[in-house]
């Protein structure tokens, strides 16, 4: 790995990832969602191998659980899903990279060529580990859409966002999530569902609506 040097880069490369939803924690396999530091689903920029294990251990820049801003803690390899190649501009995340202790990934070419290439092996090491949990996939979700709630809040705001003279919001929502027609896609901790000229975000952990609103 070449020495990041410090430089206060105009923009950077950055390998750029997701906390997993669901992970395995202590002795007897206990489930817990997310990290202790981060909630499942948050974004995280994540930095070049700072030692010599392997990569098994990993600084990463995200967004705390119930705070603003940003922290930069060490986290385990596992715990991170949906590898993926980002362009950095200017901005609080940037700021932070030119300023940390830990090297960063630079802006040229081989940055780049070396961070989609650690990309595709450590998805392909981390999906061969029958140890590790998998996020859930859409057919996974349909199926679950029974588990699917609201909040006695949320039900109200969805009421008056969607204009709805009934009750059972839940029931509507998960109606429309099953619609053959409904496109469904994961973006960071919440699922997304449009159909027709609806858009529904459902929390991928607790199956909650986030939002019900018109398009």
């Amino acid at each position: 790995m070449k020495e990041n040097e410090k430089i206060n880069y105009d923009w950077r490369w950055c390998l750029v990832g997701n906390i997993v939803d669901k992970r395995f924690y202590g002795e007897e396999h206990e489930i817990k969602s997310g990290i202790k530091l981060l909630s499942p689903g948050t974004k995280v920029y994540i930095a070049p191998h700072q030692w010599g294990d392997g990569g098994d251990k990993l600084v990463v820049l995200g967004k705390p659980r119930h705070k603003n801003g940003l922290i930069e803690c060490i986290i385990k390899r596992e715990q991170i899903c949906n590898w993926r190649l980002k362009k950095i501009y200017p901005s609080r995340v940037l700021d932070r990279m030119n300023c940390s202790k830990y090297h960063w990934w630079g802006n040229d070419d081989d940055w780049k060529d070396c961070i989609e290439n650690y990309a595709k092996d450590v998805k392909q090491v981390l999906s061969n580990n029958t140890k590790i949990l998998k996020n859930e996939t859409r057919e996974e979700f349909l199926l679950n859409i029974d588990n699917i709630n609201v909040t006695p809040e949320g039900r109200i705001r969805i009421k008056e966002s969607l204009n709805l003279n009934l009750e059972d919001v839940v029931e509507y929502c998960k109606n429309k999530i099953s619609d053959k027609n409904c496109k469904i896609s994961r973006e960071g901790k919440n699922w997304i569902c449009i159909t027709d000229d609806i858009k529904i975000l459902v929390n991928a952990c607790s199956y909650m609506i986030v939002s019900a609103k018109k398009r």
